[in-house]
Formats: structure tokens, sequence, C-alpha cells
């Protein structure tokens, strides 16, 4: 297999180079960080399941949008944060979906 520059691969690569990966859970706070190709705004939302099988209807418990920053031309990092919508808070033992 012939080796290609990585400048003439950038137009291949996927959109979302790392993560996401969980960074910070608390009660009212979820963060969860990202490394993408390209600038973009990333919404994050959190929600409530059944035991884990299915996302529970009306159930956005958290919710928060953030703008990448440019490291370089193609990589754009960025850390966003859902917080409480309605009030509602994370509970132990229950299994969320984001």
């Amino acid at each position: 297999m012939a080796w290609t520059p990585l400048r003439d691969r950038l137009s291949t690569l996927p959109l979302i180079l790392v993560g996401p990966v969980l960074r910070r859970v608390e009660p009212d706070a979820v963060t969860v960080w990202l490394a993408l190709r390209e600038p973009q705004e990333v919404r994050l939302t959190v929600m409530a399941t059944e035991a884990g099988q299915g996302i529970v209807p009306q159930a956005v418990v958290l919710e928060g949008t953030q703008t990448t920053t440019a490291l370089g031309p193609y990589l754009h990092l960025v850390a966003v944060t859902a917080r409480p919508q309605g009030g509602q808070v994370l509970a132990s033992g229950q299994v969320y979906a984001y």
C-alpha cells in the first residue's frame, strides 16, 4: 500500500476525529468533548431512558450548545456542557442517552 500525505487525505476524514468523550457529569450538568475536522456549532442533548432500552417521550433533561475553537485549519475542539431544561436534574440509578 502506497503512502499518501495527510494533506491529500484531509477531505476523506470523518467530521468527528475524536469523541464524543464524556468529560464530566454532575446532577445539573454534563460536559462532552469532541475534536472535529471543520468548525461547527455542537448541540448536546441528554435524555432519560426506560431502563436503558429506549428514549422516554418528552425526555430531554439537559441541553446545551457550543461553537468549536480552531487549533488549526483542520482541527477544531469543543467542550459542550448541557444544563437543566425545565428544572430537571439527573437522578442516581437512571440510565441516560446523549
